[in-house]
């Protein structure tokens, strides 16, 4: 038992050591999905959604990126649309992020002859 609380402690230091947080501060859900994520993953896909000449790609937030893979995860699992997410504990908060970003990776998935 008390390895486990070690090994427990050890892992949630280097989750807020990874996302730059303070020792006490609560690591959430979507801190702790985050957390296991690879860095280059998320960095990769800011890069690409800010390689768009409209301003949403820009406007997208760390936090709005993590919402947004547990968000399609969820979708994905279960099969179900993104007007479903509130049955699976998605605040309205979590689903305009969830927009936010699917509109701006709609926006960067456009040929660059088609972008507005």
């Amino acid at each position: 038992k008390d390895k486990m609380l070690v090994e427990v402690r050890h892992s949630l230091e280097q989750v807020r050591k990874k996302l730059k947080m303070q020792n006490r501060t609560p690591i959430d859900a979507a801190a702790a999905f985050a957390g296991a994520l690879p860095f280059e993953l998320l960095h990769i896909m800011k890069k690409w959604l800010m390689d768009t000449d409209s301003a949403e790609g820009r406007e997208v937030t760390f936090d709005d990126m993590v919402e947004f893979l547990r968000c399609e995860i969820v979708l994905r699992l279960f099969g179900v649309s993104s007007s479903e997410l509130s049955a699976f504990d998605m605040g309205d908060d979590t689903v305009a992020k969830y927009d936010k970003v699917r509109k701006a990776v709609s926006l960067a998935d456009l040929p660059a002859s088609t972008r507005r």
